[in-house]
């Protein structure tokens, strides 16, 4: 016998206090929040959003039958992601605090959990390996930046009318190596770099370069 959600009747006896339905729209994780539960959906749809340049950026959906918040179980840390019901019902089984033996009582439940913690894990060490790549080329192009910049002193001292250039020099250098690594270098507009050089932040030499790059940035955006 089946039910309004299409769930087994036997199941959902056994599984009916730690039931949970949501309406579409309906958030069920909050990012930056801290818990320990982890959600079994069992009929429906989430979508996963993350907080991106304080705009909710959509990641992916989730299917029934699959689970989603697993990495509680391995980590105490706030959640990464915000996911919200994307049907109309969603409905869960919701584990608090859980006790995996609750959840290997189901052969197929306790498989599907322990491929998706797998993969989330795999998934980490892949991002993990790829953040070290980048922080050596990162280490790489700083250390040539300087050993421009030290090589660029030491001609400077040698002629001082060139020493004034230096600013401007490392401006471009930091410019350069940041569009190698697909950054974009912001620099201050008028107003803001105005109030770095009163309040004594910018001298006035770098204070200039800063509104001439500002004029730069605004005519290359209206070109």
């Amino acid at each position: 016998m089946r039910n309004q959600y299409g769930i087994p009747d036997d199941e959902l006896k056994q599984f009916k206090s730690h039931l949970r339905v949501y309406s579409i729209g309906e958030k069920i994780i909050n990012e930056g929040e801290t818990d320990h539960r982890i959600f079994l959906l069992r009929k429906g749809q989430v979508d996963v959003y993350k907080n991106i340049a304080s705009e909710q950026q959509f990641l992916s959906s989730i299917q029934a039958v699959n689970f989603f918040g697993e990495m509680a179980i391995v980590s105490h840390r706030p959640r990464t992601a915000s996911v919200i019901a994307a049907t109309d019902p969603v409905v869960v089984y919701e584990f608090e605090n859980p006790n995996l033996s609750t959840i290997m009582a189901h052969p197929t439940w306790g498989m599907m959990l322990l491929k998706r913690l797998a993969d989330n894990l795999e998934e980490r060490h892949r991002a993990y390996e790829s953040a070290q790549l980048e922080m050596k080329n990162l280490k790489t192009e700083i250390g040539d930046m300087l050993g421009a910049l030290v090589s660029f002193s030491s001609a400077a001292k040698k002629d001082e009318s060139t020493f004034s250039m230096l600013p401007d020099i490392l401006l471009k250098l930091i410019k350069l190596h940041l569009r190698n690594q697909a950054i974009q270098l912001n620099f201050p507009n008028r107003e803001q770099a105005y109030i770095y050089y009163k309040l004594g932040i910018l001298p006035e030499k770098m204070y200039q370069i800063a509104i001439d790059s500002a004029d730069e940035s605004l005519e290359d955006s209206s070109s």
